[in-house]
């Protein structure tokens, strides 16, 4: 699957498709994150987000896909301290330029995303929930309404 493939090249941060599916089983959301997305070669980080994405719902189903970006750092120094500050946890020979044209680094690049899952096909309802409906829907769920 591609996630063999993102296993790969994010230094095992990626899960296996049965812990994903075990997941979702219990109702949880997989986030898929771009901070290590971006494959080596030709490709772009938004067509190989898209790619996880796809592949994610067909793994799980539309209801258990999120966007999982986990960081909004506010400039490349901040980014780069955070790397080097915490060795065990990123992989600089990993690490995505969040800043370029093809990142997202910051919630201005979203559009490029959301974009994206337009032209692959999802309904405005799915974009939806990637977006932030499931994930609302998990909280309400653990938190209670």
């Amino acid at each position: 699957s591609l996630w063999g493939s993102f296993v790969e090249y994010s230094k095992q941060r990626g899960k296996p498709d049965d812990m994903m599916k075990a997941c979702a089983e219990k109702g949880g959301v997989i986030g898929v994150t771009p901070f290590f997305a971006k494959k080596a070669g030709d490709s772009n980080l938004t067509d190989d987000l898209l790619d996880q994405v796809d592949e994610t719902v067909d793994i799980v189903g539309i209801d258990h896909v999120g966007f999982g970006s986990d960081l909004e750092f506010p400039n490349t120094i901040t980014r780069t301290a955070f790397i080097h500050n915490n060795p065990d946890r990123i992989d600089v020979d990993y690490f995505t330029p969040m800043d370029k044209e093809w990142g997202y680094g910051y919630m201005e690049y979203m559009p490029n995303f959301t974009m994206g899952l337009v032209a692959r096909g999802y309904s405005d309802q799915e974009i939806k929930k990637i977006l932030g409906l499931n994930f609302l829907r998990l909280f309400k769920k653990v938190w209670g309404e």
